[in-house]
């Protein structure tokens, strides 16, 4: 639960398993084991799927962002990767996405 809520409050930082064990003071491997096992999921599966989620909320909510600019938000350095793993995740490219969602 404590690494949950410190990715959530950190997305735009750099949250790779090593970073994190880091943070927490535990071993990669471990908080790995012990992520999947309480989360249900795997790490990187929960920090992508909160990274796009937040991703559709600042596209449709801030469309004066650029893609570029809210692709380093959620914690992507590179934009085409970013359009690349949303376009995975939503079925859309990031412009796509705020133009059928836009308000």
């Amino acid at each position: 639960m404590q690494v949950k809520l410190y990715i959530d409050r950190h997305l735009n930082e750099d949250l790779s398993l090593n970073a994190l064990s880091q943070k927490i003071h535990v071993n990669p491997s471990y908080l790995s084991r012990i992520f999947s096992q309480v989360a249900k999921e795997q790490l990187s599966v929960y920090l992508t799927r909160k990274r796009i989620e937040l991703a559709k909320q600042l596209l449709t909510e801030k469309e004066e962002l650029k893609v570029n600019e809210i692709a380093a938000r959620v914690g992507f350095d590179n934009p085409n990767y970013f359009a690349k793993v949303f376009r995975k995740a939503t079925g859309a490219a990031p412009l796509d996405y705020r133009i059928a969602h836009s308000r």
